[in-house]
Protein backbone atom coordinates (compact mmCIF):
# COMPACT_ATOMS: atom_id res chain seq x y z
CA UNK A 1 0.00 0.00 0.00
CA UNK A 2 1.27 3.59 -0.96
CA UNK A 3 0.90 6.32 1.22
CA UNK A 4 1.90 9.27 0.66
CA UNK A 5 0.74 13.39 1.38
CA UNK A 6 -2.41 12.65 -0.96
CA UNK A 7 -3.97 10.03 1.21
CA UNK A 8 -4.18 12.77 3.27
CA UNK A 9 -6.44 15.93 4.20
CA UNK A 10 -6.44 18.58 6.01
CA UNK A 11 -9.74 20.27 7.76
CA UNK A 12 -11.07 22.12 10.34
CA UNK A 13 -13.31 20.54 12.97
CA UNK A 14 -14.59 22.85 15.36
CA UNK A 15 -15.69 20.94 19.16
CA UNK A 16 -18.43 22.06 21.23
CA UNK A 17 -20.32 21.77 24.39
CA UNK A 18 -21.88 18.45 22.63
CA UNK A 19 -18.59 16.47 21.96
CA UNK A 20 -17.35 17.14 25.48
CA UNK A 21 -18.41 14.10 28.01
CA UNK A 22 -19.50 14.97 31.24
CA UNK A 23 -16.45 14.33 33.30
CA UNK A 24 -14.80 16.71 30.68
CA UNK A 25 -17.03 19.59 31.49
CA UNK A 26 -16.68 19.15 35.36
CA UNK A 27 -13.69 19.41 35.18
CA UNK A 28 -13.60 22.81 33.01
CA UNK A 29 -15.94 24.97 35.31
CA UNK A 30 -14.92 23.26 38.87
CA UNK A 31 -12.23 25.39 40.08
CA UNK A 32 -8.70 24.08 39.83
CA UNK A 33 -7.60 21.87 41.99
CA UNK A 34 -11.21 21.42 43.08
CA UNK A 35 -11.68 17.31 42.92
CA UNK A 36 -14.87 16.25 40.68
CA UNK A 37 -17.76 14.18 41.21
CA UNK A 38 -16.58 10.81 42.27
CA UNK A 39 -19.13 8.86 40.33
CA UNK A 40 -22.87 8.47 40.43
CA UNK A 41 -25.84 5.55 40.35
CA UNK A 42 -28.07 5.98 37.79
CA UNK A 43 -31.91 4.52 38.53
CA UNK A 44 -34.19 4.26 35.83
CA UNK A 45 -34.29 8.06 34.92
CA UNK A 46 -32.86 9.23 38.07
CA UNK A 47 -29.20 10.03 38.41
CA UNK A 48 -27.88 9.85 42.10
CA UNK A 49 -24.78 11.69 43.38
CA UNK A 50 -23.54 11.24 46.75
CA UNK A 51 -21.77 15.07 46.87
CA UNK A 52 -18.73 15.31 49.41
CA UNK A 53 -19.18 18.49 51.23
CA UNK A 54 -16.27 20.37 49.23
CA UNK A 55 -18.57 20.35 46.00
CA UNK A 56 -21.74 21.51 47.74
CA UNK A 57 -21.76 24.89 46.59
CA UNK A 58 -21.69 23.55 42.47
CA UNK A 59 -23.84 21.30 43.30
CA UNK A 60 -26.78 22.77 40.89
CA UNK A 61 -24.35 23.08 38.14
CA UNK A 62 -23.02 19.28 38.56
CA UNK A 63 -26.79 18.50 38.42
CA UNK A 64 -27.04 20.35 35.09
CA UNK A 65 -23.83 18.89 33.62
CA UNK A 66 -25.23 15.57 34.48
CA UNK A 67 -28.62 16.07 33.27
CA UNK A 68 -27.15 16.69 29.91
CA UNK A 69 -24.77 13.88 29.38
CA UNK A 70 -26.95 11.40 30.11
CA UNK A 71 -29.12 10.11 28.06
CA UNK A 72 -31.88 9.19 30.24
CA UNK A 73 -31.27 11.27 32.93
CA UNK A 74 -34.55 13.53 33.64
CA UNK A 75 -33.80 13.51 37.49
CA UNK A 76 -30.53 14.49 39.63
CA UNK A 77 -30.57 13.88 43.70
CA UNK A 78 -28.21 14.55 45.90
CA UNK A 79 -28.48 11.94 49.28
CA UNK A 80 -28.23 14.87 52.28
CA UNK A 81 -28.12 12.39 55.04
CA UNK A 82 -27.39 8.63 55.92
CA UNK A 83 -29.78 5.74 54.92
CA UNK A 84 -32.56 5.80 57.74
CA UNK A 85 -32.05 1.76 59.75
CA UNK A 86 -35.50 0.86 60.06
CA UNK A 87 -36.92 1.43 56.16
CA UNK A 88 -33.61 2.00 54.92
CA UNK A 89 -34.58 5.53 53.01
CA UNK A 90 -32.46 8.79 53.18
CA UNK A 91 -33.76 12.28 52.39
CA UNK A 92 -32.45 14.06 48.99
CA UNK A 93 -32.11 17.05 46.96
CA UNK A 94 -33.21 17.41 43.40
CA UNK A 95 -30.18 18.92 41.84
CA UNK A 96 -31.83 19.29 38.35
CA UNK A 97 -34.91 17.45 36.48
CA UNK A 98 -38.35 16.72 37.56
CA UNK A 99 -39.23 16.54 41.11
CA UNK A 100 -39.99 12.84 39.75
CA UNK A 101 -39.24 9.68 42.03
CA UNK A 102 -40.95 6.59 40.64
CA UNK A 103 -38.93 5.07 38.41
CA UNK A 104 -38.46 1.68 36.65
CA UNK A 105 -35.45 -0.79 36.10
CA UNK A 106 -34.43 -3.80 34.57
CA UNK A 107 -32.17 -5.92 36.85
CA UNK A 108 -31.63 -9.44 35.23
CA UNK A 109 -34.27 -9.48 32.91
CA UNK A 110 -37.01 -8.57 35.02
CA UNK A 111 -38.93 -5.10 35.76
CA UNK A 112 -38.47 -3.03 38.67
CA UNK A 113 -40.72 0.03 39.23
CA UNK A 114 -41.05 2.37 42.42
CA UNK A 115 -40.32 5.77 44.61
CA UNK A 116 -36.98 5.57 45.02
CA UNK A 117 -37.40 8.46 47.28
CA UNK A 118 -39.74 6.14 49.72
CA UNK A 119 -38.35 3.10 49.69
CA UNK A 120 -34.59 0.96 49.16
CA UNK A 121 -32.94 0.03 45.69
CA UNK A 122 -28.97 -0.48 45.41
CA UNK A 123 -28.18 -1.06 41.71
CA UNK A 124 -25.34 -2.55 42.69
CA UNK A 125 -26.49 -5.75 44.08
CA UNK A 126 -27.68 -7.35 40.55
CA UNK A 127 -24.96 -9.65 40.76
CA UNK A 128 -25.75 -11.14 44.62
CA UNK A 129 -29.48 -10.88 43.84
CA UNK A 130 -28.46 -13.41 40.89
CA UNK A 131 -26.17 -15.37 42.92
CA UNK A 132 -28.51 -16.41 45.83
CA UNK A 133 -31.56 -16.92 42.76
CA UNK A 134 -29.07 -19.34 41.43
CA UNK A 135 -29.43 -21.61 44.51
CA UNK A 136 -32.59 -21.85 43.95
CA UNK A 137 -34.79 -24.85 41.94
CA UNK A 138 -38.22 -25.13 40.50
CA UNK A 139 -40.56 -25.76 43.38
CA UNK A 140 -38.18 -24.67 46.57
CA UNK A 141 -39.30 -22.24 49.03
CA UNK A 142 -38.01 -18.89 49.59
CA UNK A 143 -38.30 -16.60 52.29
CA UNK A 144 -37.80 -13.26 52.17
CA UNK A 145 -37.36 -11.33 55.84
CA UNK A 146 -36.28 -8.14 54.20
CA UNK A 147 -37.94 -8.32 50.83
CA UNK A 148 -37.72 -4.29 49.75
CA UNK A 149 -39.55 -4.14 46.11
CA UNK A 150 -38.45 -7.57 45.62
CA UNK A 151 -34.61 -8.13 44.30
CA UNK A 152 -34.33 -10.99 45.64
CA UNK A 153 -38.33 -12.52 45.78
CA UNK A 154 -39.49 -11.60 42.38
CA UNK A 155 -36.91 -13.49 40.42
CA UNK A 156 -36.93 -16.27 42.82
CA UNK A 157 -41.07 -16.47 41.91
CA UNK A 158 -40.10 -15.90 38.31
CA UNK A 159 -38.14 -19.44 38.74
CA UNK A 160 -41.26 -21.08 39.87
CA UNK A 161 -40.06 -21.42 43.70
CA UNK A 162 -43.10 -19.74 45.95
CA UNK A 163 -42.12 -16.94 47.87
CA UNK A 164 -43.45 -15.34 51.11
CA UNK A 165 -41.87 -12.28 50.58
CA UNK A 166 -42.23 -9.79 54.12
CA UNK A 167 -41.02 -5.55 54.15
CA UNK A 168 -41.81 -3.28 57.40
CA UNK A 169 -42.16 -0.31 55.17
CA UNK A 170 -45.68 -0.26 53.55
CA UNK A 171 -43.95 1.44 50.63
CA UNK A 172 -41.95 -1.45 49.94
CA UNK A 173 -45.09 -4.00 49.93
CA UNK A 174 -46.78 -2.17 47.91
CA UNK A 175 -44.63 -1.73 45.29
CA UNK A 176 -43.59 -5.57 46.12
CA UNK A 177 -47.19 -6.19 44.87
CA UNK A 178 -46.52 -4.19 41.57
CA UNK A 179 -43.80 -5.68 41.08
CA UNK A 180 -45.18 -9.29 41.04
CA UNK A 181 -48.23 -7.79 38.82
CA UNK A 182 -45.52 -6.21 36.48
CA UNK A 183 -43.56 -9.25 35.79
CA UNK A 184 -46.72 -11.89 36.10
CA UNK A 185 -45.69 -13.75 39.18
CA UNK A 186 -48.33 -12.88 41.62
CA UNK A 187 -49.33 -16.64 41.93
CA UNK A 188 -45.87 -17.64 43.41
CA UNK A 189 -45.82 -14.86 45.70
CA UNK A 190 -47.18 -14.11 49.25
CA UNK A 191 -47.02 -10.60 50.48
CA UNK A 192 -46.33 -9.77 54.53
CA UNK A 193 -46.27 -5.88 55.57
CA UNK A 194 -44.54 -7.07 59.43
CA UNK A 195 -41.70 -6.76 61.67
CA UNK A 196 -39.13 -9.11 60.33
CA UNK A 197 -39.26 -10.74 63.74
CA UNK A 198 -43.16 -11.53 63.55
CA UNK A 199 -42.63 -12.47 60.23
CA UNK A 200 -40.03 -14.90 61.38
CA UNK A 201 -42.32 -16.30 64.15
CA UNK A 202 -45.61 -16.62 62.33
CA UNK A 203 -45.33 -17.01 58.82
CA UNK A 204 -42.38 -18.87 58.34
CA UNK A 205 -42.64 -21.02 61.51
CA UNK A 206 -46.36 -22.24 60.13
CA UNK A 207 -45.29 -22.41 56.60
CA UNK A 208 -42.79 -25.00 57.56
CA UNK A 209 -44.92 -26.38 60.15
CA UNK A 210 -47.90 -27.09 57.22
CA UNK A 211 -45.38 -27.70 54.83
CA UNK A 212 -43.45 -30.24 57.31
CA UNK A 213 -40.34 -28.89 55.02
CA UNK A 214 -40.28 -31.50 52.70
CA UNK A 215 -39.54 -28.62 49.92
CA UNK A 216 -36.23 -27.15 49.97
CA UNK A 217 -36.21 -23.85 51.65
CA UNK A 218 -34.01 -20.21 51.62
CA UNK A 219 -34.48 -17.69 54.07
CA UNK A 220 -32.67 -14.38 53.02
CA UNK A 221 -32.34 -11.61 55.52
CA UNK A 222 -30.44 -8.85 53.54
CA UNK A 223 -31.20 -5.46 56.50
CA UNK A 224 -26.92 -5.56 57.01
CA UNK A 225 -26.32 -3.33 59.41
CA UNK A 226 -29.25 -5.17 61.75
CA UNK A 227 -30.22 -8.39 60.44
CA UNK A 228 -28.01 -10.34 62.72
CA UNK A 229 -30.30 -8.91 65.81
CA UNK A 230 -33.24 -10.72 64.63
CA UNK A 231 -31.58 -14.37 64.71
CA UNK A 232 -33.01 -14.98 68.03
CA UNK A 233 -36.31 -14.87 66.28
CA UNK A 234 -35.21 -18.17 65.08
CA UNK A 235 -34.09 -20.06 68.46
CA UNK A 236 -36.52 -22.46 70.24
CA UNK A 237 -39.19 -21.71 67.17
CA UNK A 238 -40.31 -25.12 67.09
CA UNK A 239 -40.69 -27.39 69.81
CA UNK A 240 -38.97 -30.77 69.91
CA UNK A 241 -42.00 -32.60 69.09
CA UNK A 242 -42.25 -30.38 66.23
CA UNK A 243 -38.63 -31.04 64.62
CA UNK A 244 -39.63 -34.37 64.66
CA UNK A 245 -42.14 -33.86 61.69
CA UNK A 246 -39.82 -31.44 59.55
CA UNK A 247 -37.99 -33.33 56.68
CA UNK A 248 -35.69 -30.15 55.93
CA UNK A 249 -35.06 -27.07 57.99
CA UNK A 250 -33.96 -23.77 55.49
CA UNK A 251 -30.75 -22.44 54.72
CA UNK A 252 -30.41 -18.68 56.28
CA UNK A 253 -28.52 -16.76 53.85
CA UNK A 254 -27.82 -13.35 56.70
CA UNK A 255 -26.08 -10.36 55.61
CA UNK A 256 -24.00 -7.98 58.13
CA UNK A 257 -21.33 -5.37 58.24
CA UNK A 258 -18.16 -5.84 59.87
CA UNK A 259 -15.90 -2.92 61.13
CA UNK A 260 -12.32 -3.10 62.61
CA UNK A 261 -9.26 -4.79 61.78
CA UNK A 262 -8.48 -8.53 61.36
CA UNK A 263 -10.03 -11.60 58.77
CA UNK A 264 -13.89 -10.89 57.97
CA UNK A 265 -15.19 -13.93 57.83
CA UNK A 266 -14.12 -14.65 61.26
CA UNK A 267 -15.79 -10.67 62.37
CA UNK A 268 -18.63 -12.03 60.37
CA UNK A 269 -18.95 -15.58 62.12
CA UNK A 270 -18.22 -13.96 65.22
CA UNK A 271 -21.34 -11.60 64.58
CA UNK A 272 -23.60 -14.27 64.55
CA UNK A 273 -22.38 -16.95 66.70
CA UNK A 274 -23.06 -14.06 69.59
CA UNK A 275 -26.73 -13.81 68.78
Amino acid sequence: MGIDESSFKQGQLDLTYDNWAADDVLAAVLPEGVETVAGYSLIGHIVHVNLREHLHEYKHVIGEVLLDKIKQARTVVNKVDTIDSTFRVFNMEVLAGETDFVTEVKENSLRFKFDFSTVYWNSRLGTEHERIVNKLSSGDVLYDVFAGVGPFSIPAAKKKCFVLANDLNPESYKWLQENAKLNKVEKFIMGFNKDGADFIKEEVKNHILEHRGEQRSHVVMNLPAIAVSFLPAFKYLFSMDQLKQIRMLPLIHVYCFVKGEGNSKEMATSLVEDQ
